[in-house]
């Protein structure tokens, strides 16, 4: 236990000139306008007294990631461009991740944070993946009418079936959108659907919720075979032999 803990935390590289105030700081200079990037904007902006402000960029100058040459309008230098943009992006895709998972916004905002700070880029690689499902889902979000082929092109990608089932599960459950597909893998229409629409020669055969109407004579009807019928989380299965 001792060395897979000493392990765990051998990944985690903590930059020694940051904390959490400083890279709150450091995203205020790389994302803020010029006019605004002063210690009295910045504080007025992070809810925190003037004095932490000053002493915390004081310290950032030392480090060389602060030039206060014109002490009215500090701005970061080259190394404090390079870290800011590192640490605005880990900071953004940990934001994403946090809501896609379901965190609330406004706690999303302030934990994201603290990751940002200390969690691996092993750790990030893998958030990454989850980046584009919550940019899709949010952008489908906001349009709310879309047609299978946008969502299609929007995805582009062959690995994601299942994920793109759940992802159109969550824009239903948490968006309220109505949701129709024609899928041709009949366990997935079982599993993931409120309600399916058995079609045979362009007619249909069935319709209604899938443990209602699923039954091994309408797999026979519609597809000529006989197959038996389980069930998976208290959804129907098709047994493919």
């Amino acid at each position: 236990m001792y060395n897979y803990v000493t392990k765990v935390f051998g990944v985690i590289k903590m930059d020694p000139r940051l904390n959490e105030l400083k890279i709150k700081i450091l995203l205020c200079f790389y994302r803020l306008d010029k006019a605004e990037s002063t210690v009295t904007s910045i504080s007025e902006r992070l809810g925190i007294p003037k004095y932490e402000t000053s002493r915390a960029v004081g310290s950032m100058e030392k480090d060389g990631l602060v030039d206060r040459t014109n002490i009215r309008s500090p701005e970061l230098t080259g190394e404090g461009e390079r870290l800011a943009a590192r640490y605005s992006r880990r900071y953004d895709l940990a934001k994403h991740h946090l809501m896609y998972e379901g965190v609330e916004e406004r706690f999303a905002k302030d934990d994201a944070f603290y990751m940002a700070l200390s969690c691996s880029d092993e750790t990030f690689e893998v958030i990454k993946c989850m980046e584009k499902k919550f940019l899709l889902r949010e952008h489908f979000a906001r349009i709310k009418n879309f047609t299978g082929e946008e969502f299609c092109e929007a995805i582009n990608d062959g690995r994601y079936q299942l994920q793109i089932l759940k992802l159109v599960r969550k824009l239903n459950e948490e968006y309220g959108m109505t949701v129709i597909m024609v899928l041709h893998d009949i366990n997935q229409s079982l599993y993931y659907s409120d309600e399916i629409v058995a079609m045979k020669d362009g007619r249909i055969t069935a319709q209604g919720k899938s443990e209602e109407i699923m039954t091994s004579e309408l797999i026979k009807n519609v597809y000529d075979v006989e197959l038996g019928i389980s069930a998976v989380n208290g959804k129907p299965f098709v047994l493919p032999v």
